[in-house]
């Protein structure tokens, strides 16, 4: 533990009941300001292996979201004209319903990420709001603090979006609002304009309208999460992604990562050189930061182990291999020779 470390974890102790309720006003009564950053959680090996190796961060299915007002077939209002009367009725909406729904949810992809927002100097538990701070987050996305916490500048991460995700009808970015109560949206579907225009195009003007209620809205359970999103909607099933090298900016250890998956991460992030790195630490139920982190030298060979051969790897490894096959040859003669006696 660092002298940082030490000094860090004796913050909560000798508190008292009317003190502990003075800082929790402090925090819920202080102005806070949002950042440009924004934090994705996620595991150690996807976020190693898949989003820092490939450079790319995935646009997810939008129905595999957490919430059921998302993860749910939709249903939006109907309205027809009096030249409609001839559209069928009962069993016929819910195929229509089934056709909007495939053209609207099932066809949106969606990146899910955090807010970042600062306190005050003068408030005592200023990392309260921190977009890297959420402990349910940890616990859900990040492995159980095993994983890490992704930070994006999120002015690039806008400018990738819009740019490098290919062809697409509809793309929305902004924060989600949390709320009790929600409907499908104020602007319905009219029968006549899909038999005029097509479901496919009647359905993208519906989420175009509505686009605000149906990606941007959940339920106040999931407030904690301060969610911001991107999202994409075009006709493919397949997810999209996002060149994320120029966003990325910054990595967060869980308090948990492993030890033994740190010298993997300093290899991928070789290609980002600017990338900052921190640790989080939890001492007596407070989450501390610590950073940046620089990358820990490569273990050195105990002074037994030091070869006796010179030259690079490539060339004593085919030495050896070389004088293994010598030897074999050698044993194989010896065999023969053994054989006769």
């Amino acid at each position: 533990m660092t002298s940082s470390e030490s000094s860090a974890s004796n913050r909560g102790f000798s508190l008292s009941r009317a003190a502990l309720d003075a800082l929790e006003l402090e925090v819920a009564g202080a102005q806070r300001s949002e950042t440009n950053d924004l934090y994705h959680y996620t595991n150690a090996n996807v976020a190693m292996y898949n989003i820092l190796a490939s450079g790319t961060l995935r646009l997810s299915p939008f129905e595999s979201t957490n919430d059921l007002w998302e993860s749910r077939p939709l249903h939006p209002n109907l309205s027809s004209h009096h030249d409609d009367e001839n559209w069928p009725e009962g069993s016929g909406h819910m195929d229509l319903w089934a056709d909007i729904d495939r053209n609207i949810r099932l066809h949106a992809k969606v990146v899910c990420l955090t807010r970042d927002f600062t306190l005050p100097d003068h408030v005592w538990n200023r990392d309260a709001s921190r977009g890297w701070g959420h402990l349910s987050l940890w616990a859900h996305y990040g492995t159980s603090h095993t994983g890490v916490c992704l930070r994006f500048d999120r002015a690039r991460l806008i400018t990738a979006f819009q740019e490098q995700t290919g062809s697409a009808a509809l793309r929305f970015h902004g924060p989600v609002r949390y709320v009790s109560t929600q409907g499908v949206g104020p602007h319905g579907l009219d029968i006549g304009q899909i038999r005029e225009f097509g479901v496919d195009a009647a359905a993208l003007a519906y989420a175009k309208a509505n686009h605000e209620s149906l990606f941007f809205r959940k339920y106040r359970d999931w407030e904690n999460e301060a969610e911001y999103r991107l999202v994409l909607l075009n006709q493919s099933l397949l997810p999209a992604h996002i060149d994320i090298r120029d966003a990325l900016s910054g990595v967060v250890l869980g308090d948990a990562f492993p030890e033994r998956q740190r010298p993997a991460l300093w290899e991928v992030l070789k290609a980002y050189p600017d990338v900052e790195v921190q640790q989080l630490r939890f001492q007596n139920r407070y989450l501390h930061c610590f950073g940046p982190l620089a990358p820990e030298p490569a273990a050195k060979a105990a002074p037994w182990a030091e070869p006796r051969r010179s030259g690079s790897l490539e060339e004593r490894l085919g030495a050896l291999l070389e004088a293994t096959a010598e030897a074999n040859e050698f044993r194989e003669s010896g065999k023969l020779l053994a054989a006769g006696p």
